[in-house]
């Protein structure tokens, strides 16, 4: 008995503090085991910007806790974004401000949102965040405690860079030299056709348009190099460049497959006679600067037909300047047969034609009420032939008949009439379209209305000719025409006078030097207003008579006379009669 008490005191010694550290970590298990889980989160509803301190996202703050909760506070870090404000959640009061969010919760359990944060950009081409930091939960009945969260969003801000780092040229150098904020640019006198323009953005994020290899015309030119943000941002640079060209059109030399001239660079008008065996005829001419370029018209070589060709170089400068040789091939017809292409008459049932048979282009204006024209026309030699074209009923504006007349030895000329059909209710126009003088070098010459060709001899070796065309009537226009620059002897200048109504007269000047050498250059005079200068001489006359009469006047209603009654009191006073 003794034994059995002794061993469940012995017993009873040991298991008490085991019990009681077993008990402790049972207490300490079964607290930890009820305290409650609560964590963070914050999403944005954009994750990129296009405009720094324009664009806003709008940031939830969501909690989740499995206790009831009934505070909570963090603070705010942001990197490249400012809070613009922030609002509790429905129903939980906020005191944040723009570093700290501060709630009150009325003891929320599960999910919840618990505030609202606004944020914008303040840096462009980042990544910019937003983050909670250190969060404190208040449950209830307990202290506050820390809580788990995933506090960070990202938003990302395009870059608004719309600048350059660098920008040059190939050929040359930019006026002035390269500033960022700068924006036009010149590049003076290069000779070069093409240029290459470097540019670089400052940004890697930004596109360059406009830039590379340009071709250069004569002149100014601009190139617009474009830098396109990654916002969409543009700005523009312009680069211009001055191209010198090459002015020169003439030709240094002219070869001929028959025959041969005295060339000069200036002298553009050239003839040229063959026998009737040659049927082909080439003409090669050389530049005088290699940077210009040549035309043949109507072909290097070109098919003699008996009679007169016509061959045409056209010489154009870099500048774009053309300058045209006119080659006059006369080719010799069959022996024993007439060459002689040309019209005697040339007449219309409508509208009157001043006709010259060395003058091959004509126009005349008729009614609208006049629909059909018969056109006549007769050959100067009873062996050539004559093919008038197809003349349909006229159609209102202009339509063109063609005469063509070959010679017995086949040579050939056309003659082209015009026939301007006008519109219904036209107004009547004046038809004159002759010419009432010439002055030649001051030389007046008058003019017979039955004559359009005219010879005029120079004596004299002179540097130019004045030509003064006079038209018949003030409404009329007269236009001269030579064949080159210069002209030379037996070298021929036109004068069209065209009426107020479009129709036409050419008259023909035949020039005639007495030395080969001699060269005059033409220079068109406009014609004198002849109407004008009789109103202004008529009002100046009438002027001139009236100042006269009322002087005359004035003067019979004044004299000098002396008093009858005091003489010495009065001497040579004037008194009114």
């Amino acid at each position: 008995m003794v034994m059995l008490i002794m061993v469940v005191k012995a017993f009873k010694l040991k298991f008490i503090p085991a019990l009681s550290l077993s008990l402790l970590f049972a207490s300490f298990f079964v607290h930890n085991a009820s305290a409650a889980s609560v964590s963070l989160s914050i999403t944005c509803d954009k994750s990129t910007f296009s405009s720094v301190n324009t664009d806003q996202s709008t940031c939830s703050v969501q909690a989740a806790s499995s206790a009831s909760v009934s505070y909570i506070n963090a603070a705010i870090s942001t990197n490249g974004l400012s809070v613009v404000s922030i609002s509790g959640a429905s129903g939980i009061t906020s005191t944040s401000d723009s570093s700290h969010l501060i709630v009150s919760v009325p003891n929320k359990t599960g999910s919840f949102e618990v505030a609202t944060i606004v944020v914008k950009s303040t840096k462009a081409g980042e990544n910019n965040t937003i983050q909670l930091i250190n969060p404190v939960a208040t449950i209830s009945g307990e202290s506050p405690t820390s809580i788990s969260n995933s506090n960070t969003a990202s938003i990302y801000t395009k870059s608004n860079e719309t600048k350059l780092s660098a920008l040059s040229v190939s050929n040359g150098n930019i006026d002035p030299g390269f500033n960022p904020d700068v924006t036009a640019y010149n590049v003076q006198n290069t000779s070069s056709n093409q240029i290459t323009i470097n540019a670089t953005a400052k940004s890697n994020k930004a596109s360059i348009s406009g830039n590379g290899t340009k071709s250069l015309s004569c002149g100014q030119n601009n190139f617009p190099i474009k830098v396109t943000a990654e916002n969409g941002n543009t700005k523009t640079y312009t680069v211009g460049v001055y191209r010198n060209c090459n002015t020169d059109n003439s030709l240094k030399s002219v070869q001929l497959s028959t025959g041969s001239i005295s060339f000069k660079p200036s002298t553009t008008t050239y003839y040229i006679s063959v026998g009737n065996e040659v049927s082909k005829f080439t003409i090669t001419g050389a530049l005088n600067n290699q940077k210009s370029t040549i035309k043949y018209s109507p072909s290097q070589t070109i098919n003699l037909a008996v009679g007169k060709n016509t061959q045409k170089i056209n010489v154009t400068s870099e500048s774009g300047v053309t300058r045209t040789y006119t080659f006059y091939i006369t080719r010799a017809g069959d022996a024993g047969k007439s060459s002689n292409a040309n019209l005697s008459s040339l007449t219309s049932t409508s509208g009157s034609i001043n006709f010259n048979k060395d003058v091959y282009d004509y126009k005349i204006t008729v009614p609208y009420e006049t629909k059909n024209v018969s056109v006549t026309a007769v050959a100067e030699d009873q062996k050539a032939t004559v093919s008038i074209s197809e003349l349909p009923e006229l159609k209102v504006g202009d339509n063109l008949v063609s005469i063509i007349v070959t010679a017995e030895n086949g040579a050939n000329q056309t003659y082209k009439l015009t026939i301007s059909r006008q519109e219904e209710n036209a107004a009547k126009l004046d038809n004159d379209s002759s010419l009432v003088g010439l002055v030649i070098n001051d030389q007046y010459i008058d003019i017979d209305s039955s004559q359009t060709s005219f010879d005029i001899t120079i004596d004299n070796v002179i540097e130019k000719v004045n030509v003064v065309a006079m038209p018949s009537k003030v409404t009329s226009k007269a236009e001269v025409i030579s064949s080159g620059d210069t002209i030379g002897d037996k070298d021929t200048v036109q004068i069209i006078v065209t009426a107020e109504d479009g129709s036409t007269t050419t008259y023909i000047l035949n020039f005639s030097f007495p030395y080969e050498t001699a060269t005059i250059q033409v220079e068109e005079t406009k014609p004198i207003n002849y109407l004008f200068i009789i109103i202004v001489a008529v009002i100046s006359l009438g002027l001139i008579g009236l100042f006269v009469y009322l002087y005359i006047v004035n003067k019979n209603k004044k004299k000098p006379i002396q008093n009858p009654t005091n003489t010495q009191q009065n001497p040579g006073r004037w008194y009114n009669k």
